[in-house]
């Protein structure tokens, strides 16, 4: 009797679908299935996981590679500068320790292009362009730097322009200027220490395997990227303000009103730059004391040196024995360099900031479809929990 109702209710069972399959199921098949569905579930788990983070990981060593890339063509273009405001020193003073910095510069310049070669390898464009700008600034040297310089030498001391000499080889204004160097370089000091702290922080929340469900690894992110922001506003303060020395060299070499175009645009700048950057290191007391510093000094610059000299200028007009001097940098031909020079790098960093903003937008993409694919499997495991209970 006992074997008849449980051959009998088998049929009616099997109605009952999946369930009833499963109720039908030995003890040890129902036990497997019990134990080893949540273990697969957390394999996928654990797959989804590793995977995304491998994929952030490769993301932003990418964007750090584009960081890199952009900081070096910054140096690049300091280098550069520093070649040109140095050179033109040179040509006011006519002492040869003003050529010093135009040498270190020029070193300097072509090993950067060098290693930025080696940084950008796998983008023929970027390479392409490099190669453009050290073509570029040999013709400057070759054609407008050596032959002015050689002119100077020449020419001597012209007793009109003794006043002025005089008061340049002073070096006033490079007392102004070493000071704010070594001002702009603490500034960038610090934040590099904090940056390298945050990269390793965060190099250990990738080591813990929780990256990608945490807050605090979003926080130390953008915490980095902060950081990064505020060194690459810091050189580009360095830039303006070095902009504004070579323009002011500029002017005072050739006495035309276009010479003087990268002062003016490079104090506005300059002051632009320190105001934004003023309140993203808000939270920072000693940075923004530091900042306020490195503005005063330059404010010191233009009220000690700068103004002075351009109304000495003024004042003395054209000076005959410096006549082909002037005529010489007024033919504008390093500017024209020059120009093409800024023009090639901005390119380049043009391009390096594009794929930087591809990569970011790439990372944060790998976040959000982590985050999607582990709610879900969150959730079907849930399904099959709640259905195997």
């Amino acid at each position: 009797m006992e074997d008849y109702e449980m051959t009998t209710e088998t049929p009616e069972s099997n109605s009952g679908g999946l369930s009833a399959k499963f109720a039908n199921l030995k003890t040890k098949s129902k036990v497997l299935i019990g134990i080893f569905a949540p273990m697969v579930l957390l394999v996928v788990l654990g797959t989804v996981a590793i995977v995304d983070i491998k994929s952030i990981v490769n993301t932003n060593e990418r964007v750090d590679h584009t960081r890199i890339a952009l900081a070096d063509a910054a140096a690049i273009i300091g280098s550069a500068v520093d070649m040109e405001t140095c050179m033109r020193g040179y040509l006011l003073a006519g002492k040869e320790g003003f050529l010093d910095p135009y040498k270190s510069g020029q070193k300097a310049t072509y090993e950067q292009t060098e290693a930025l070669k080696k940084v950008v390898s796998d983008n023929p464009g970027q390479i392409a362009r490099l190669v453009e700008v050290e073509k570029t600034l040999h013709a400057w040297q070759k054609n407008a730097t050596e032959p002015t310089i050689a002119l100077r030498r020449e020419i001597g001391d012209a007793k009109t322009m003794q006043d002025m000499a005089h008061l340049i080889a002073e070096a006033r204004g490079k007392v102004f200027f070493d000071k704010f160097r070594g001002q702009v370089a603490t500034f960038i000091e610090r934040e590099q220490v904090l940056l390298t702290e945050r990269e390793v922080k965060f190099s250990k929340l990738l080591d813990s395997g929780v990256t990608v469900q945490s807050n605090v690894a979003k926080d130390t992110i953008e915490r980095v990227t902060h950081n990064y922001k505020v060194i690459a506003e810091a050189n580009a303060i360095l830039s303006a303000a070095v902009d504004m020395e070579t323009g002011m060299r500029g002017y005072l070499l050739a006495g035309l009103g276009e010479f003087f175009a990268p002062y003016t645009h490079g104090t506005k700048v300059f002051h632009e730059l320190t105001t934004d950057l003023e309140k993203v290191i808000s939270d920072n007391p000693a940075q923004v004391k530091l900042l306020g510093e490195m503005r005063s000094t330059i404010d010191n610059w233009v009220e000690q040196v700068t103004t002075p000299t351009i109304a000495l200028l003024r004042e003395i007009g054209d000076a005959k024995t410096m006549h082909d001097m002037a005529h010489q940098v007024a033919k504008a031909e390093g500017k024209v360099y020059f120009d093409g020079f800024r023009q090639i790098m901005a390119d380049f960093s043009a391009e390096e900031q594009g794929l930087m903003t591809a990569r970011q937008a790439e990372n944060e993409e790998t976040v959000s479809s982590t985050y999607m694919v582990i709610a879900a499997c969150m959730a079907f495991a849930l399904a099959i929990g709640g259905a195997l209970a």
